[in-house]
């Protein structure tokens, strides 16, 4: 499931165990299904910023073969930026064909303006505190 078989299960699993010898036998079949390559990605939720915006973070590119790895890193990206609240990325469930299956992306994007506040105490420094204040700019031109 993790490279080229997205839809890969298990077909039969069983455990024979003898307590008499201590030992277990163990049977696995899976049905790995057939492979699957990346489609273009289909993106929902921008209201503010260009889709330009999300592809420039990915690391999928259509017609390469699948990889859960890549699925989760372009995940990570995109909920690590500060455009973003909330990320969502899966493939198309019950594709038609396996070949170039679109990449769903569901963001939800982040408030224009954050602040953020903290104070700490330390035995060598004292007192400390800091203050943060994030902006996000909008801007309509293609992210290159």
């Amino acid at each position: 499931m993790a490279k080229d078989f997205s839809a890969a299960n298990i077909v039969q699993s069983l455990a024979d165990v003898n307590p008499e010898t201590r030992q277990v036998h163990l049977k696995v079949v899976y049905d790995s299904g057939p492979a699957y390559t990346f489609g273009e990605l289909q993106i929902s939720g921008l209201e503010k910023y260009p889709e330009d915006l999300v592809k420039k973070y990915s690391p999928i590119q259509p017609g390469q073969p699948y990889e859960q790895e890549r699925l989760l890193q372009l995940l990570s990206t995109l909920q690590n930026t500060v455009y973003f609240s909330a990320v969502e990325v899966d493939m198309q469930p019950n594709p038609p064909s396996p070949i170039e299956v679109p990449v769903l992306v569901k963001v939800s994007e982040s408030k224009a303006k954050r602040i953020g506040l903290g104070a700490g105490y330390s035995s060598d420094t004292g007192f400390r505190s800091e203050a943060t204040f994030f902006t996000t700019i909008c801007s309509t031109r293609p992210i290159r």
